[in-house]
């Protein structure tokens, strides 16, 4: 694990913007009262031919091209206000694709009903333009379960299923699904070691996850074929290793994703065919913007934070890039959209936040009680909050759209909460990246 100046980087996101990122053998995991053995070994989907190429949109000259090769299917089985900004992009395309299969099926165990230690009766003041709240005597995360997935890998993002189901991804090279009762089935992708990181669902009813070392973009169906997209542009720090990191379903029916290597945002259709837009601004001693996180928005753009530069920027889905400057909310790391219709960003940098930007710019953080806690994950609650992870702290966060903030101690101090899902079950799945776990509570 690697600690950078703006805080901690999850292993998903090293992997993304700095090379590839393993873990040797089995990690231990601290026992769980309660917890269980996964069991219920099954193969995984069958295998398919990749998707055609077109030529990419964008509004300006046209980008690279790159071919896709086929490839034996998986069947490797374990288991403020803003400013101006601009800039416009370059379109380009990519053809063919890999597809293969495979998988394992395990019922998880995971810790009994019960939950966390009480860090309720915490004051979050506010930062910025707005006024903070005070946290309420909050209560342990309800009916906390957590299901052992290290024999498989250890988990980086997560998301929903158009299946009902839980997907996550899985270092080196796994997507799994999870049903709502906790039983997992890992597909290994067709490139080996391909550090799966980012994943959302479809508009396509597919699944599409980034593949950080392969540079790669993955489809997965919901029975487990997998079909591989190379993305044009290599990142030119590590040609044969990291480019991307998190993706999205885009407003205008296409996958949008961050190329933090190459400092771009990129898109691809349901199809496969591919465009790449320069994001205008980045540090000047490593050439990127430190771009992490992407979410498609209400006002039909697509949005996306830079934590090097302390800038969100909005993409139209003509590939038109604006950066606006969020002095409020540094380091700005995961987005989604809240109940209320505003973007809400993690602040990674210390001291932690998490802020509010209206769609019209004005910006409201509030200040999270525990200092040093490196909020990563954000997600929006079937209670109508938003829930995020702290890595360093192993705690779980709420806040409300008023802005009052509850903490949550989950009962392993080496958890490492990273991403976060509200599940089609009502309750709020994360992962446990070092201990190898998926959690889930009630709201």
């Amino acid at each position: 694990m690697a600690r950078w100046g703006f805080g901690v980087v999850a292993p998903g996101f090293v992997a993304a913007l700095f090379g590839s990122w393993s873990c040797n053998g089995t990690p231990s995991v601290s026992p769980d009262a309660g917890a269980g053995t996964g069991s219920g070994i099954s193969t995984g989907g069958s295998a398919s031919t990749g998707g055609s190429a077109s030529t990419g949109g964008g509004t300006g000259n046209g980008g690279s091209t790159s071919t896709g090769g086929s490839s034996a299917g998986g069947g490797t089985n374990i288991g403020g206000n803003f400013g101006s900004g601009g800039g416009t992009s370059t379109g380009g395309s990519s053809s063919g694709g890999v597809t293969g299969s495979g998988g394992r099926t395990g019922t998880g165990g995971g810790a009994g009903a019960g939950g966390g230690t009480n860090m309720g009766g915490r004051t979050g003041t506010g930062g910025g333009t707005g006024s903070g709240g005070t946290a309420g005597a909050g209560v342990a995360p309800r009916a906390l379960r957590e299901f052992p997935v290290a024999d498989i890998g250890l988990p980086n993002e997560i998301t929903v299923g158009p299946d009902g189901n839980i997907w996550f991804t899985a270092d080196p090279h796994y997507v799994v699904r999870m049903t709502p009762a906790g039983q997992a089935t890992a597909f290994v992708t067709p490139t080996l070691r391909s550090g799966t990181a980012g994943i959302t669902a479809g508009p396509d009813g597919n699944i599409w996850f980034t593949e950080a070392n392969g540079n790669r973009i993955g489809r997965v169906t919901p029975t487990g074929t997998m079909t591989e997209f190379p993305v044009p542009t290599p990142d030119p720090h590590h040609p044969s290793a990291s480019n991307v990191s998190n993706i999205t379903a885009g407003p205008d029916g296409n996958l949008w994703f961050v190329e933090a290597g190459s400092n771009q945002i990129g898109r691809i259709s349901t199809t496969g065919t591919f465009a790449e837009f320069p994001i205008p601004s980045s540090v000047v001693a490593i050439g990127i913007a430190g771009a992490i996180d992407i979410v498609g928005a209400p006002d039909g753009n697509v949005w996306f934070t830079e934590a090097y530069t302390g800038k969100i920027g909005r993409v139209t889905p003509a590939g038109t890039i604006t950066e606006f400057p969020v002095p409020e909310a540094p380091s700005p790391w995961s987005i989604v959209v809240g109940p209320d219709g505003n973007l809400w960003v993690t602040v990674n940098l210390s001291p932690a936040k998490i802020a509010k930007v209206t769609l019209t710019g004005v910006v409201t953080s509030f200040l999270i009680p525990t200092p040093g806690c490196a909020p990563l994950g954000l997600a929006t609650g079937p209670d109508g909050n938003l829930w995020f992870t702290e890595y360093n702290t192993s705690t779980i966060g709420r806040i409300t759209p008023a802005g009052i903030i509850t903490e949550f101690l989950l009962p392993d101090t080496l958890s490492t909460p990273q991403g976060i899902v509200a599940g089609p079950d009502g309750n709020l799945w994360f992962t446990a990246v070092f201990q190898g776990r998926i959690g889930r509570f009630a709201p």
